[in-house]
């Protein structure tokens, strides 16, 4: 809205709390969140995922984590996580 403040860049606190930030989606399905890590040579790359992926979207992750890294120009580094899904 003209003439109305801009809210970001928020502080750090209120970023991470944004719903939509970095989603993990295979085949149209929301799988886990990814964050990226930058350091003088590697682009370190953590996925959390709600589920265990199959040996198929493990390899194409990993080919994602690689086109990423080689977009930056950095060594890409990908560390897998599952995230503790609590089911009631």
């Amino acid at each position: 809205m003209p003439g109305r403040a801009s809210k970001w860049p928020a502080p750090s606190s209120q970023r991470d709390l944004v719903v939509f930030g970095h989603i993990l989606v295979i085949d149209g399905r929301v799988v886990g969140t990814w964050r990226r890590t930058l350091t003088k040579d590697t682009v370190v790359i953590e996925t959390s995922t709600f589920e265990e992926l199959t040996t198929p979207e493990k390899e194409a992750l990993a080919a994602a984590a690689e086109r990423f890294g080689a977009f930056l120009g950095l060594r890409a580094v990908l560390v897998e996580r599952r995230a503790a899904v609590s089911r009631k």
